[in-house]
C-alpha cells in the first residue's frame, strides 16, 4: 500500500529525479513548495512529517503559545500537531493517519499537511525577528 501511495504520488505530481522506491522501504521523502517532508509507512496508517525551521528566538514564548492555539482541536493545523525536535530548537509539524483506506485520501491529507506547513512557516516568518 505505501510504496504504490508514493509511486502514483510521484506520477501525480511529474515529480523528476525521485529515487525508486525499493521494496520494504519504509519512508519517503520529498521537497514541497520547498519544504521538506519526510512520509512514513505506518501500516496500516501514515505518519507525515516536515521540519518548519528554527524556533524564534525573539518572544519565543509568544510564539509557544501561538503554537499552543494552533494545535487546540487541530484548528490551525488540520489535525497536525506542532512541536520542538528533541533539542527543543527547531519546530516541526506531524500527522498521523491511523488508518489511510485509499490513495484519495492519502493525497488530501498530504495536500492539507503541505497547506498546513506554508501557512505555519508564513507564521514564523512574521514572527518578530532576532
Amino acid at each position: 500500500m505505501f510504496s504504490d501511495y508514493i509511486s502514483r504520488l510521484v506520477q501525480e505530481l511529474q515529480l523528476q529525479n525521485v529515487p525508486q522506491l525499493s521494496s520494504g522501504q519504509s519512508s519517503f521523502g520529498l521537497e514541497l513548495k520547498s519544504s521538506p517532508i519526510t512520509i512514513y509507512d505506518a501500516a496500516p496508517g501514515i505518519r507525515i512529517d516536515s521540519k518548519l525551521g528554527p524556533l524564534p528566538q525573539v518572544q519565543t514564548d509568544q510564539f509557544m503559545a501561538k503554537m499552543l492555539q494552533g494545535n487546540f482541536l487541530g484548528q490551525l493545523t488540520r489535525k497536525a500537531a506542532l512541536g520542538l525536535n528533541e533539542e527543543g530548537k527547531e519546530v516541526i509539524l506531524t500527522l498521523f493517519l491511523p488508518v489511510v483506506r485509499n490513495y484519495r485520501e492519502f493525497r488530501d491529507n498530504l495536500e492539507d499537511f503541505v497547506n498546513t506547513v506554508a501557512f505555519w512557516k508564513d507564521e514564523m516568518a512574521r514572527h518578530p525577528g532576532d
